[in-house]
């Protein structure tokens, strides 16, 4: 059994920073538009982009040592991150739309 507990996140007014280029961020990019957020797109993630203050991260189609990179600065602010396919990386999950 997932210890997982499905909720919504709000997004209105948000700031979402979407990390990669490739079909996968195209592919959430479009499942993002319409939610109310600002999606940044990165090539990468820096220290400077979490003065954004963003309520969710998505990284794909990156290296594995990115996402690992990602996933660590994410957990240590306590902020959302869905990484593309690497269910072990994620603290969030996007269901099917």
């Amino acid at each position: 059994m997932m210890a997982h507990f499905p909720m919504f996140l709000e997004l209105k007014d948000r700031v979402v920073l979407l990390v990669g280029n490739g079909p996968e961020c195209d592919y959430r990019w479009n499942k993002l538009q319409g939610f109310g957020a600002e999606i940044l797109r990165l090539e990468k993630l820096t220290e400077a982009d979490f003065e954004k203050n963003p309520a969710l991260v998505v990284a794909g189609d990156l290296p594995m040592e990115e996402n690992q990179r990602i996933h660590d600065l994410c957990k240590a602010r306590n902020i959302p991150l869905n990484v593309v396919d690497v269910p072990p990386l994620c603290t969030v999950y996007f269901p099917a739309m």
